[in-house]
C-alpha cells in the first residue's frame, strides 16, 4: 500500500471497518477462480454496498494480493480489475484460490489438451503450477487444466503431479 499501514492493521473505509493486506508494494499474487455462480461481481471495497467495478462468470480466473473480513465477517480477495488499472474486491462465497501442483520435469503448457495442442511456455522442473481442477483424457495420457505465468492452458500428467 505504500501507506505505513502494516498486514492486519485496521483501517476505515467509507464508515466501514478493514483489515489492510499488505504494506508494501511488492505483494505476492496467487489465481482465484470464480466458482459456484454463473457471474459474480468484483467491488470497489469488501462488501456489497460497494460499487461493482466489474462483473465476472463462473469459471473465470484472477489474481489476487490477500484477503480481507467486512463488518459482517464475510471474507473477500483483493483482485485485479481487468477492465480498469485497479484493486477490486470479490467474494470468497464465490471464488477459490487453485491449489498448487509441482512439475517433475520440463513441460510445455499448451493451448489445447494433448501434445499436438500448441505449445505456449514451458513450466520448469521444480515450478509449482496452479491448477484449476479440470482435467481430460487424451489417449493414454491425462491432462491437467493448468495456469503458470500468467498463461492457462493444459499440462501432461506425465510431468505435473497434484
Amino acid at each position: 500500500l505504500g501507506t505505513g499501514l502494516k498486514r492486519g492493521d485496521i483501517l476505515l473505509m467509507e464508515g466501514h471497518t478493514a483489515v489492510a493486506i499488505d504494506s508494501d508494494d511488492h505483494r505476492d499474487t496467487f489465481p482465484v477462480m470464480i466458482t459456484n455462480c454463473a457471474h459474480s461481481r468484483i467491488r470497489s471495497g469488501p462488501g456489497t454496498e460497494y460499487e461493482t467495478l466489474q462483473i465476472v462468470t463462473n469459471g473465470d480466473i484472477l489474481e489476487a494480493e490477500g484477503t480481507t473480513t467486512d463488518m459482517d465477517g464475510f471474507s473477500w480477495y483483493r483482485v485485479q480489475v481487468d477492465t480498469l488499472d485497479m484493486m477490486g474486491y470479490t467474494s470468497s462465497a464465490y471464488a477459490m484460490p487453485l491449489p498448487q501442483g509441482k512439475c517433475t520435469g520440463d513441460t510445455w503448457l499448451r493451448k489445447e489438451a494433448g501434445t499436438k495442442g500448441k505449445a505456449v511456455i514451458v513450466i520448469p522442473k521444480g515450478a509449482k503450477p496452479y491448477l484449476t481442477g479440470r482435467q481430460t483424457k487424451v489417449g493414454i495420457r491425462v491432462w491437467y487444466e493448468t495456469v503458470y505465468g500468467g498463461h492457462r492452458g493444459w499440462a501432461s500428467s506425465l510431468y505435473v503431479k497434484k
